[in-house]
Formats: structure tokens, C-alpha cells, sequence
């Protein structure tokens, strides 16, 4: 049994790839014109998934300026996602930005707070909002 830190990385790591095998899962099945399904006066298919991609995007470039890195901008917001495969290759891009940012963490940045986007916020924090 690990210490502390090595529980919560771990665990917050399990619920990641739990979470991203569940939504690809999802992706999968889906055709390419069910991207442009979606309530009325709601955003579509595609619209959530890009919103999802680009929060990954933005909580990676958090994850590196919170460990003393620059925070980028991302490529989410000029995203082409015409087809369910780049929708999945979307997915599993930002999520692989995501464990660059936090790859090698230590104890100390994970659980440190420090400001960011007007709130405090820690490594630890910033996964969690992942799931």
C-alpha cells in the first residue's frame, strides 16, 4: 500500500481512463451524422464533444502553468470535427496533452493550490474536474 499520494494519483488516474474508455466507447458508436443530432435549442452531438475536448485542452494548459510551465491555448476552438473518427482522434489527443502536463508530478504540485482562471486550483483538483 503506497503513500498518500501515490493513492490519489493512482485512484484520480483509474477514474480518467475509466471515464475517456466510456465516452470513446460511446464515440464509436456513433455514425458521423449523429454529430448533428441534438435538442432543440440545445447544443448537437458535435458541439458537446468539442466543448469536452476543449475543457481537456484548457485543464492541460492549467495542469503546466501550475507546475511552472506556460499555459498554452490549445487547438480545440478551431477544431474540425466532421466525422466520428476525428472526434475520437480529438479525444484521445487532448487527453494524451493532459497526462504530458501532469507526467512526473510530484507531491508537492499536486496538492498545492495556486490561483488560476480567478479560483485556486491544484493538480489534484484539476483531474478531478476532468472526470
Amino acid at each position: 500500500m503506497g503513500s498518500e499520494f501515490e493513492q490519489d494519483l493512482a485512484g484520480v488516474r483509474a477514474d480518467l481512463e475509466l471515464a475517456r474508455a466510456r465516452l470513446l466507447t460511446i464515440v464509436r458508436g456513433l455514425g458521423d451524422a449523429d454529430l448533428a443530432r441534438g435538442r432543440r435549442g440545445s447544443w448537437d452531438v458535435r458541439a458537446v464533444l468539442q466543448h469536452i475536448i476543449q475543457s481537456e485542452e484548457h485543464y492541460a494548459a492549467m495542469a503546466s502553468r501550475l507546475r511552472g510551465g506556460h499555459m498554452g491555448t490549445g487547438r480545440g476552438a478551431g477544431l474540425e470535427l466532421s466525422s466520428s473518427r476525428a472526434v475520437e482522434e480529438a479525444l484521445l489527443q487532448s487527453r494524451e496533452a493532459l497526462l504530458a502536463a501532469v507526467d512526473g508530478v510530484d507531491e508537492e504540485d499536486f496538492y498545492r493550490l495556486s490561483p488560476a482562471g480567478g479560483q485556486d486550483y491544484s493538480i489534484l483538483s484539476v483531474l478531478e474536474n476532468v472526470c
